[in-house]
């Protein structure tokens, strides 16, 4: 005589976030079980895919699986991988099934010190990002970031608008960024984690002129 398996619900998880889903038996044999789990799921290195062994899960034998998808499981979007899970009774008797698990992408995001920025000519920047969600790394300097200006803001040469590694914002805006009074110039800040999540933040940096 086989045992059973309840039937299992497909799920969705972000990546990086733990599967932590419980599952259990719909019918029970001997009461000595072994668990297995396959799938071609890449999870983060030292939160594999694993299923281990539950006493009760409403009131019936049962185990808990667990794993981290890795940062590129979820695509530019999402993804789907069937789990397939295996129960063996020690006993000649076992039995199988599956679900689908949907990984969706995750996205990084950050904040700026200053959301509005209002400087002279010839005056330094000087603005920074901080993170609030966190993907493939915990420090600013494991993502990639870029910056843009509209209209382009003019800066003197060798101290062009920028960001470090260590989310640093400077740029030294030219005598003319600031027109004949003032101009506002749109700042784009863009986070990249080089698995498909990314994000940007704007701030609105208005440079005066400095009169003679």
């Amino acid at each position: 005589v086989d045992p059973a398996i309840h039937s299992i619900l497909d799920i969705s998880r972000q990546e990086g976030d733990n599967i932590d889903y419980d599952i259990s038996l719909s019918f029970i044999t001997t009461g000595n079980y072994t668990w297995s789990i396959s799938s071609d799921l890449e999870c983060i290195s030292g939160d594999p895919l694993d299923i281990s062994v539950l006493s009760d899960v409403d009131g019936k034998p049962g185990a808990k699986i667990t794993g981290k998808p890795d940062w590129s499981a979820g695509g530019s979007g999402s993804e789907t991988y069937t789990i397939d899970i295996d129960v063996s009774d020690g006993e000649h008797g076992h039995t199988s099934t599956s679900f689908v698990l949907t990984v969706n992408n995750k996205d990084p995001t950050f904040s700026l010190a200053h959301d509005t920025l209002t400087i002279n000519e010839n005056i330094d920047i000087s603005n920074w990002v901080s993170l609030i969600i966190e993907t493939s790394g915990s420090n600013i300097s494991d993502y990639e970031w870029d910056i843009s200006s509209n209209p382009t803001l003019p800066c003197s040469s060798g101290y062009e608008l920028s960001i470090n590694n260590m989310g640093k914002i400077t740029g030294t805006p030219y005598w003319s960024a600031g027109g004949t009074d003032s101009i506002d110039y749109t700042i784009t800040v863009s986070i990249d984690d080089q698995f498909d999540g990314e994000s940007n933040v704007s701030f609105v940096l208005t440079v005066d002129i400095v009169d003679p």
